[in-house]
């Protein structure tokens, strides 16, 4: 099971890998604080478990195949922040164990899944990039793309 991390600006893809991989290290120490993203993490995360369980029901029920195990997710957080919520919500998604320390609920409500966290502040999407690589998970995968890319719309 795997997670893809995208994220997003108006750049152009081939600028922002370049600026990804040349970066690393100073983007590991550009992770912003929320306290308050912190707190209601929990509380966003029961709210959005119960929009997945529902999502992928309707969708089994659609297409006749109760298997979560084969079902594929796109999912764009708009303004996430500092990333908080995009390093508490993705892996559980797909029920993938995380390096972290923090307690993963271990539910798969799909095979996989591409989750796109979103801002438009630069120094926000530094902070995803840094927890994305502090994490170091290899379930993880941070592939800076434009989501504006019409050849990636469906």
């Amino acid at each position: 099971d795997k997670i893809t991390m995208t994220m997003s600006s108006s750049n152009s893809d081939d600028d922002d890998n370049d600026y990804y991989k040349k970066n690393r290290e100073s983007l590991k120490n550009a992770i912003l604080n929320s306290p308050s993203a912190q707190r209601n993490k929990d509380p966003i995360w029961l709210v959005l478990r119960d929009c997945l369980s529902s999502l992928t029901t309707t969708t089994n029920n659609d297409s006749n195949n109760s298997n979560n195990s084969e079902q594929h997710l796109n999912i764009l957080e708009v303004a996430a922040g500092t990333g908080v919520h995009t390093l508490y919500f993705a892996p559980k998604v797909v029920g993938v164990s995380s390096s972290s320390k923090e307690k993963k609920e271990m539910v798969s409500y799909c095979s996989s899944c591409n989750w796109y966290p979103t801002d438009p502040d630069e120094e926000a999407r530094a902070s995803i990039a840094g927890r994305i690589l502090q994490e170091e998970d290899d379930n993880l995968l941070d592939e800076k793309t434009n989501v504006n890319n019409s050849s990636r719309r469906r």
